[in-house]
């Protein structure tokens, strides 16, 4: 998965409980300079997405635009954490 140009290195995802500034998804990764950095999505955010083509548009928690796209197609479940080989 990349998101901003980034190669994730993995995420965290909570429940979502119906309130638009619940941060429901959190992904982390390290650039070139072995930095972490993390965006973390919205409900409302997530819901007002949208994909084009390979990617999803949408704002993040702080309202700056993301683009995520995935490089393999899997199902992110609340209990996977780390991405899989």
């Amino acid at each position: 998965m990349i998101v901003d140009g980034q190669i994730l290195v993995n995420w965290h995802m909570d429940a979502v409980i119906g309130d638009p500034g619940n941060e429901v998804v959190c992904f982390k990764w390290i650039d070139e300079e072995f930095l972490e950095f993390s965006v973390k999505l919205t409900e409302e955010g997530i819901a007002a997405g949208a994909w084009v083509g390979d990617w999803f548009y949408c704002k993040d928690g702080e309202g700056d635009d993301v683009q995520i796209t995935l490089l393999r197609h899997v199902a992110i479940v609340p209990a996977q954490s780390e991405v899989p080989a």
